[in-house]
């Protein structure tokens, strides 16, 4: 008897401490590019997007992890041929590009994403875009704030890069936004603003 009170003591004991709460995980950094195949982008400039619908649209053709990270392949099409526009590098360490202009990769993001981060970049630079003429530059890049941007495609909030070079003796700034998990929806490099039209997830 004294036996069976003693085992129902103990288990009421153990229904009514309280559990213990599980360890809060640290999230993990949000990647600001996809990386799934068949993923679209619709891009236009934005003082052409009522009075002339369409844009430029580009695509992932590839897509390969690489530990913890995944290199995506970016293409397009142009008078039915596929074109590889550039290789991207995706991680929550930021986002890197290599194109077909120099063989160093162009740290268009930089982790971890927040108000202030800075970085430079070596990158080639024309002055005339309808020139191949080219300089190369050194360009400072931050963070500048973490803000909600309005486009054709959407409502997105998004991280502003801001960007200073200097260029045959003038000094040129721009800016770009980049959305968790959409890449670049907008950007504006003193010249022109480019902006997101449409945005198509792949499937997995």
């Amino acid at each position: 008897m004294a036996r069976s009170l003693a085992v129902a003591a103990l288990v009421l004991c153990l229904s009514t401490t309280p559990a213990v709460p599980r360890p809060q995980l640290p999230d993990r950094e949000p990647w600001y590019f996809p990386t799934t195949v068949g993923t679209r982008w619709v891009y236009q400039d934005a003082d052409f997007v009522s009075s002339a619908p369409g844009g430029v649209e580009e695509s992932i053709i590839a897509s390969e992890e690489e530990g913890d990270a995944c290199r995506v392949t970016i293409g397009f099409n142009a008078f039915g041929y596929l074109i590889v526009r550039s290789t991207i590098l995706v991680s929550g360490t930021g986002v890197a590009e290599w194109c077909d202009d120099g063989a160093k990769p162009v740290w268009r993001l930089c982790g971890p994403v927040k108000p202030g981060a800075k970085w430079q970049n070596e990158e080639f630079y024309r002055p005339n875009p309808g020139r191949r003429t080219q300089h190369l530059v050194t360009v400072d890049r931050s963070v500048g704030a973490i803000e909600w941007v309005t486009v054709p495609a959407g409502r997105f909030r998004a991280a502003r890069v801001d960007s200073v070079f200097t260029c045959n003796g003038e000094i040129k700034r721009g800016s770009h936004w980049y959305a968790p998990g959409v890449g670049l929806v907008k950007k504006d490099d003193g010249r022109s603003v480019i902006v997101l039209c449409s945005f198509t997830r792949g499937q997995k």
